[in-house]
């Protein structure tokens, strides 16, 4: 299984505040394997047609983003920057303290990967240790 599906699914904190809406993307999930990926809305699928069960919410970077608050992220700001710019500084402060943690996961991790580690960290104070977040 892909490894962002995998750190999605376990991330069960985000799986459940999860309101479909126009543009997410999920997939459906059939004996742990791929079934179909779809994107509520754009003639792929309506937000009806999500159902419970073996449905996982994959968010988009900016979907990522949106997660973090000013409060959660403020452990991670030496100084404030231009509004906007805090989140993406602290991901960057939260990166580098984290890196010889978790380099061996994470040596060919995409970037979607990093924001959801560092969303999971930041909100639920949760690691990936490359099967489940603890």
């Amino acid at each position: 299984m892909d490894q962002y599906i995998l750190m999605c699914r376990e991330a069960t904190e985000i799986q459940a505040q999860w309101e479909p809406k126009y543009g997410d993307r999920f997939i459906f999930l059939s004996k742990e394997r791929f079934v179909q990926s779809f994107m509520v809305g754009g003639g792929k699928k309506r937000i009806e047609d999500v159902c419970c069960g073996n449905v996982i919410y994959l968010p988009r970077i900016e979907d990522l983003i949106e997660m973090s608050t000013p409060e959660t992220i403020k452990p991670y700001l030496k100084h404030d920057i231009a509004p906007g710019h805090n989140v993406i500084r602290a991901m960057h402060e939260w990166s580098t303290s984290q890196f010889h943690d978790f380099w061996a996961i994470f040596e060919n991790a995409t970037v979607s990967e990093l924001w959801l580690c560092f969303v999971m960290h930041t909100l639920y104070n949760k690691s990936w240790n490359g099967k489940t977040w603890n």
